[in-house]
């Protein structure tokens, strides 16, 4: 989730990285992007206490976009009931497109691959520990 444009979520959505409590080490990025969305603080509440973030907790931290409150599990969703969506669609492609690339040209993506490698790295010694 922490690669994509926009996340909306239903009023009653949770979300954890359970990765102490099941003896593995984090992956996918996360210890490169929760503290760069959520904070120093709530990444480490979530990646070593295996917090649990509401909706609102991950609206508020920046994870999610916004709590989409007539939705609910398994709805699905009319693409003109998603904020700003219509104004993104009206605006010229080449434009879109310039934009989305400069968003991403604006990572590092060599932090960020280093980063998954370690991660990828560490996730599977802890596979071979016992108490895994």
């Amino acid at each position: 989730m922490s690669l994509v444009d926009f996340v909306y979520v239903t009023p009653n959505a949770l979300f954890s990285a359970p990765f102490m409590g099941s003896f593995q080490s984090p992956e996918g990025g996360s210890t490169y992007f929760f503290p760069r969305i959520m904070g120093n603080r709530l990444a480490s509440e979530v990646l070593l206490l295996d917090k649990k973030l509401t909706a609102q907790e991950a609206v508020n931290c920046g994870f999610a976009t916004a709590i989409l409150p007539n939705l609910s599990k398994g709805d699905i969703i009319n693409y003109k009931e998603i904020p700003g969506v219509e104004k993104m669609l009206a605006t010229d492609y080449e434009t879109l497109v310039n934009c989305k690339k400069l968003l991403i040209g604006a990572r590092d993506n060599k932090k960020i691959e280093e980063v998954c490698y370690n991660e990828q790295v560490a996730l599977q010694e802890s596979w071979y520990k016992p108490n895994f």
